[in-house]
């Protein structure tokens, strides 16, 4: 019985060392594509001049015009982006009582002036007669008090003229000073209200950012700082703070603060990063150049202790210079391609030259 048993234990444990053996053939380390050209750097942490936040340009001046009176559009004369003047007619509304009540109003006036001419002449006559004792005084007195009654009415058809005539005038709405056009609200044939925006304008001549600091900046930031302006074609600009709230939003546990643009080459609604000239605490920091986009994806080379080199996605922080801080994706204890990127393969060896 055993010698029928062992040969076939001989012809298993043989199987098995042969399956073994296939195991290691394909345990083999792949063919990698060797890499050169390359420079190496360490992803360090450093504290990052010049502490960022979003901000919004905005015009220094901006106005919302609205009728001060109920109306009709009948005219829009300007259309957003165009350029005017101070006094500038921009729309014009229909409101045909209005045009009435200084009609009747004007035919008031006419009666009163009349009327006060009738009684100045009355008193005149009355004071020549009383002068030759032809009448009595409380006849003079009665032409007197005429006369006045008679003026006193002309003076309030007069006024309630011009109050007429001043609604009037509303119907015609005019440019507050020399701007642009950013808004247009209003459209012909629809029924306004009083105080209801119809066209917004602004000055092109000084502008602004609005821009909210994290609280735990707040004694540093002050009325009088110069800081730099990040437009999004990466050029710099300087600007100065000129507000700084003295209150902190409960739920965003920051403050507002508001900084004069120098020039006129900008655009409300702009977006651009605020950078203020102090430090904030160190962070993990890799070269700009070290960064490569990949689609939505962002990465940076790492170049193992076995010198294999590995795509390494990470998310970015603020910019300073030519430093990126590194949110998440490094520890900082890797090496990293900073120049020759160009010549790095995910999963390529190497040859290990002097970075």
């Amino acid at each position: 019985m055993l010698g029928k048993i062992f040969p076939s234990l001989l012809i298993t444990f043989s199987l098995l060392l042969t399956g073994c053996s296939t195991t290691k053939i394909h345990q083999e380390e792949p063919k990698r594509t060797v890499v050169s050209g390359l420079k190496l750097g360490s992803v360090e942490k450093k504290s990052l001049s010049g502490y960022e936040i979003a901000g919004t340009v905005k015009a220094f001046q901006v106005t919302n015009i609205a009728p001060q009176t109920t109306g009709r559009v009948k005219e829009v004369l300007v259309r957003e982006g165009a350029v005017v003047s101070q006094g500038q007619l921009l729309v014009v509304l229909d409101a045909p009582d209005a045009v009435q009540r200084t009609s009747g109003a004007e035919q008031q006036v006419m009666a009163a002036a009349a009327a006060s001419q009738l009684a100045d002449a009355t008193y005149n006559r009355m004071l020549a007669l009383y002068q030759s004792d032809a009448i009595s005084k409380q006849e003079l007195d009665r032409a007197y008090a005429a006369q006045q009654s008679a003026a006193a009415e002309a003076a309030r058809a007069r006024a309630g003229f011009a109050e007429s005539a001043a609604v009037e005038e509303y119907l015609n709405i005019r440019a507050p000073y020399d701007g642009q056009v950013t808004r247009q609200l209003a459209e012909v044939g629809a029924l306004v209200a009083a105080n209801q925006p119809l066209i917004s304008i602004e000055d092109p001549s000084h502008y602004e950012v609005e821009a909210w600091v994290d609280v735990a900046q707040a004694g540093k930031v002050a009325s009088g700082m110069a800081v730099d302006i990040q437009r999004n074609d990466e050029s710099l600009q300087k600007g100065k703070i000129l507000y700084v709230s003295p209150s902190v939003t409960p739920d965003a546990r920051s403050f507002l603060i508001k900084i004069l643009l120098p020039g006129k080459d900008w655009r409300s609604g702009e977006y651009v990063r605020v950078q203020f000239p102090f430090e904030i605490a160190k962070k993990l920091a890799v070269p700009r150049s070290a960064v490569q986009e990949r689609g939505q994806l962002t990465g940076v080379y790492v170049v193992g202790q076995d010198n294999v080199i590995s795509f390494r996605l990470i998310r970015l922080g603020r910019t300073s210079g030519n430093d990126v801080e590194v949110i998440s994706g490094l520890t900082g204890e890797e090496r990293i391609v900073v120049a020759g990127v160009e010549n790095a393969v995910d999963g390529g060896l190497w040859k290990g030259e002097k970075s």
